[in-house]
């Protein structure tokens, strides 16, 4: 009954070991792919980024950093 218990207690590791760990992608209106600037106006900028986080596969976050909103 050990031999058993062990054994499952083993195989749980093996398992949550193994399970792929999703990350999250990142979408920052700064980046070279969307371009605002800050003291300009992002509401393109925003608009890019929120389409590619809807349309991507995986957990999505839109980064706008403080200050680069008008």
């Amino acid at each position: 009954m050990a031999m058993k218990l062990c054994f499952l207690a083993m195989l749980l590791c093996l398992l949550l070991a193994s399970t792929p760990k999703a990350h999250a992608s990142v979408f920052d209106v700064t980046s070279a792919t969307y371009g605002a600037k800050p003291g300009s106006d992002v509401s393109t900028a925003l608009a890019k980024a929120w389409s590619d986080a809807c349309a991507s596969p995986s957990a999505s976050k839109v980064v706008v950093p403080a200050g680069h909103t008008s």
